[in-house]
């Protein structure tokens, strides 16, 4: 091939160089002829032609074929990036209600890192565009959970690391919660409980509860603490309510740990027994609880004289009320071999309560009774006695003050038949029994 003639001769002005490590890349050349040739005849040089044809500038006429050269270019190949989970391992477990934290490590051998997304599933959890990359799945529900790492390059490659299976264990409710009673403390203030030397590590009686609930009408001058775990049956916002006789309060955590507890109800003055709605302070603020978590939960109670009882309950998500809240719902402080089956809280106090009152001999008679009950009241004390008779709902019936030890009494022969709760107090020393009129 040849790129000009002249003067009848053929050749090449023109070439075209490939260098050693391009020639893998190259397709082909040729020469382009797009130009007549130049006939012998013809000289196309200045003395026959017009100096306009030999300007200086990007149009000018040339009698040169162009030579042609072909390559197949590539660019640089981008090296994907490399991920993988640090934390946690695969098989983790954890309770409901726990803040996770994830954490991955990424690399890129030709770039950088712009960012690492967490995902469960095929749900997108969070990202990090820093090292060290990992994200917080805080309050995270029961169930098994399949968690990768995906990395972006700065080219926008991408990269997936391996799975881990991670198990979240929802709360399971024992069937009771822990009760702890303190004798001998004055007062109806918990003030007065807090402010004891027996407390809180010294209680007079330590049982289990099978539902948040005591009473009634356990004794006098005592204190009581419940304390234990609920466990959220869904996600969403709960209402907490209280009732006691006398003062009570109601404390809950953000979680499990007692630390992170606060008051959320409280009753300053005594109500009936599961009268939950009297006073506003008996009912909580919205309270967001997640499905399967454990929340520590405490309730304190301190009783004088007269009536008294405690009791919890709390409306569900779905608009149900359980008053008082259910033993399945809850689990106890600490378990111990000697802890009392459910229900002994009551006995337990009431035993305590008679060992007070040793020195006060009481009876009525007859018991059960279709007309009156007589009251016979003996002490070595030389106080007064009050007595005071109350129904099965807690309301005051009759109430006699200053009565003289031995002096005779008739009680109810204008009761409607039924169960009624006489107290006979003298001091500090307290007698409760039941009667029955029929």
């Amino acid at each position: 091939s040849y790129s000009y003639v002249f003067q009848g001769q053929t050749g090449s002005l023109d070439h075209a160089f490939v260098t050693s490590s391009s020639l893998s890349q190259l397709t082909g050349s040729s020469v382009w002829n797009i130009n007549a040739d130049e006939p012998i005849g013809k000289d196309y040089n200045q003395e026959f032609n017009p100096a306009y044809l030999y300007s200086a500038d990007p149009y000018r006429s040339s009698d040169h074929d162009p030579v042609l050269v072909g390559f197949n270019l590539q660019g640089a190949q981008n090296t994907p990036p490399a991920v993988s989970i640090t934390s946690p391992s695969t098989g983790a477990s954890y309770s409901a209600g726990s803040n996770i934290t994830l954490q991955a490590t990424a690399t890129d051998a030709d770039g950088s890192i712009v960012k690492v997304e967490f995902y469960a599933g095929s749900l997108k959890l969070g990202a990090d565009s820093t090292a060290p990359y990992e994200y917080t799945a805080r309050n995270v529900e029961a169930g098994t959970y399949t968690i990768t790492a995906l990395a972006t390059d700065n080219d926008s490659a991408l990269a997936v690391s391996d799975s881990i299976v991670i198990t979240v264990a929802a709360c399971q409710g024992s069937g009771t919660i822990s009760a702890e009673g303190y004798n001998g403390i004055p007062g109806t203030q918990v003030a007065n409980l807090l402010g004891s030397p027996a407390y809180p590590d010294s209680p007079s009686v330590s049982v289990s509860l099978g539902q948040f609930e005591f009473g009634s009408n356990i004794g006098d001058n005592y204190g009581a603490r419940v304390r234990g775990y609920i466990c959220a049956p869904s996600t969403g916002y709960y209402t907490f309510y209280i009732a006691g006789d006398h003062q009570c309060g109601l404390w809950l955590s953000t979680d499990e740990n007692p630390a992170n507890k606060s008051l959320i109800a409280y009753s300053e003055l005594p109500v009936p027994l599961r009268a939950y709605y009297n006073r506003s302070t008996q009912r909580s603020a919205l309270v967001h609880l997640f499905k399967g978590a454990r929340y520590y939960i405490e309730a304190l109670h301190k009783e004088a004289t007269g009536n008294d009882h405690l009791s919890v309950a709390w409306q569900l998500p779905d608009g149900n009320i359980e008053a008082p809240i259910p033993g399945r719902r809850l689990s106890p402080w600490q378990s111990s071999s000697s802890a009392r089956v459910a229900g002994n809280f009551n006995q337990a106090m009431e035993k305590a309560g008679r060992l007070q009152s040793s020195n006060l001999n009481v009876t009525f008679s007859p018991n059960p009774s279709n007309t009156y009950f007589n009251l016979s009241a003996k002490s070595a004390v030389l106080k007064p006695l009050a007595v005071t008779v109350t129904d099965a709902s807690g309301k005051v019936i009759e109430r006699v003050q200053n009565l003289t030890s031995g002096a005779a009494l008739q009680l109810g022969s204008n009761y409607a038949p039924g169960v009624y709760f006489v107290e006979v107090r003298q001091g500090a020393q307290t007698v409760r029994t039941k009667l029955i009129k029929q």
